[in-house]
């Protein structure tokens, strides 16, 4: 890997996501960083595809351009930004019967929602009757201190009866998902939990 640059792990990492609930047959597109050459991806994605989802791009930097170009393309926006941590810029929009969903591009932001927020969705039209991942609850190993008003969703390792907080919460860190197996859930309003205090998890394993 030449100085400076970076493995591109999120195709790989949504395909095996994916693979999980069945969905095998998945195209991969990568697009430079133009706004032109964005809108004509999503347009021909739109004309070939039931499902987009888009990893990267839907934030607020010089150059990305997601947003601008499905409004373009005319996708529906439904919401974007979530008041969370990882993954605020997320976007899920419409166009007629097609869904979309705009990741962060950061690895772990883009893997906690797409288990949050696209698994489900992908899931009901399957037609599964349970399509969030389960919840449960567990003691948490240590204290913890949400000082940032935002949802947090804590990459965990839980076992019979406690669950621990995984160092490297980075949204840039893929590794601790290689580890965790599944997610804290710390709400908004929540600004400290004490150790053999019960939590959410959410497992994905």
């Amino acid at each position: 890997m030449p100085k400076g640059k970076i493995y591109e792990s999120n195709s790989l990492m949504i395909e095996a996501a994916l693979q999980t609930i069945g969905i095998k047959k998945t195209t991969v597109f990568k697009v430079k960083d133009s706004l032109k050459k964005t809108i004509k991806a999503v347009e021909s994605c739109l004309a070939n595809f039931d499902v987009l989802l888009i990893s990267g791009g839907i934030s607020v930097g010089d150059y990305d351009y997601v947003k601008e170009a499905l409004l373009k393309n005319g996708v529906t926006e439904l919401f974007y930004k979530i008041n969370q941590k990882p993954g605020k810029p997320l976007f899920f929009g419409t166009k007629e019967n097609k869904i979309v969903f705009a990741l962060p591009g950061n690895p772990a932001s883009s893997l906690t929602c797409f288990y949050v927020y696209a698994f489900p969705a992908l899931k009901k039209l399957m037609g599964f009757e349970a399509i969030h991942l389960p919840e449960m609850k567990k003691k948490i190993s240590t204290d913890f201190k949400n000082t940032t008003g935002k949802t947090l969703f804590l990459k965990a390792l839980y076992g019979d009866e406690k669950v621990t907080v995984l160092e490297s919460q980075s949204s840039a860190m893929l590794n601790t998902f290689s580890v965790a197996n599944g997610l804290i859930v710390i709400p908004h309003d929540i600004t400290h939990v004490k150790a053999n205090q019960e939590v959410v998890v959410l497992p994905f394993n």
